[in-house]
């Protein structure tokens, strides 16, 4: 994305730290889940006097199908809808104070925003009747539908790289609760 712009590069990928929670659907006798999660990354960088920061944010509603397996192990698979955004900031020269700032802007912002789909599958291992390590796989679909990178005006960006946050991703989770 940002090749031939003598900028500090993206990683391929990120980690990000989030919370939520979930609980069975009644009627279900336990086996359907549905919950709300959130997570987000913030990534920095310096090449020179150039300074890069990107941040990924997102949430969304899963809805999941829990079986028991055997003892303390439960697998379960599910389907979450997301939204959220992509936001990157390049700072060409920090300004020397606060209204030199206000009269000569040195950085330029994108946004981006993310509709996304993730089906998922997920191991859970009863520590205790009330703690939980789950372990999970899954495969996040950025849908596209909203369009590219958009300055701060709110208008596509003409040229802008046509990538997406499509990709295999892993979780590691600790839960608290029944």
């Amino acid at each position: 994305m940002l090749a031939g712009a003598s900028l500090p590069t993206l990683p391929g990928s990120v980690w990000l730290i989030g919370g939520g929670g979930f609980g069975p659907v009644r009627g279900s006798g336990g086996r359907l889940t549905i919950g709300g999660f959130g997570a987000g990354a913030l990534y920095e960088a310096s090449s020179g006097s150039k300074r890069l920061r990107f941040s990924l944010g997102y949430g969304g509603v899963r809805l999941g199908y829990r079986g028991k397996w055997a003892g303390p192990l439960s697998l379960d698979a599910g389907l979450s809808m997301t939204f959220g955004g992509a936001n990157l900031t390049v700072i060409h020269q920090a300004s020397s104070s606060f209204q030199d700032g206000l009269n000569n802007p040195r950085e330029t912002s994108f946004s981006r925003f993310i509709l996304g789909l993730t089906p998922d599958v997920v191991l859970t291992i009863s520590i205790t009747p009330r703690v939980h390590l789950q372990v999970g796989a899954g495969y996040f679909y950025d849908t596209g539908l909203f369009g590219g990178w958009k300055d701060a005006g709110s208008q596509v960006v003409p040229g802008s790289p046509d990538d997406s946050f499509t990709g295999v991703q892993y979780r590691l989770f600790l839960v608290f609760g029944p």
